[in-house]
């Protein structure tokens, strides 16, 4: 474990999918591999961590698992502060913000609240702090 420049606790993970796994990206544990991550899947229910640095396949990496990360929104349009964040619904391995939603389902795929806002257009990271339900 390490603690990041921006104040989120990170453990060390394996990439065995075959491709790299970006910053940003949100990962769920690895079914078929041990210590391993892998993307998450549109909805998906199991987010553990935001990827740190960029992990090369066949490689060790870092995953934050709790505090504050930069995370990828798959959102176009502007991000607000303290909005909810949670696995797409469009898009493997990214997140989307928007109000609290009220879904039970929606419970398990939140990732944490941003920090920071973001202008409309923007594609680039938004700082969140980060719990995984």
């Amino acid at each position: 474990m390490r603690f990041t420049s921006e104040g989120g606790l990170a453990v060390r993970v394996f990439n065995n999918t075959g491709v790299t796994l970006l910053k940003g990206y949100v990962v769920k544990a690895d079914s078929a591999n041990d210590d391993a991550v892998v993307l998450t899947a549109t909805s998906d229910p199991d987010p553990i961590g935001i990827v740190y640095e960029d992990i090369d396949t066949a490689s060790w990496g870092w995953v934050v698992i709790l505090g504050i990360a930069d995370g990828y929104l798959d959102n176009a349009g502007a991000v607000t502060r303290e909005q909810w964040v949670g696995v797409s619904t469009a898009n493997a391995g990214q997140m989307t913000a928007s109000g609290i939603p009220t879904g039970t389902g929606d419970h398990f795929r939140e990732c944490g609240h941003t920090l920071r806002a973001r202008g409309a257009g923007s594609t680039d990271l938004v700082r969140m702090i980060i719990h995984f339900n």
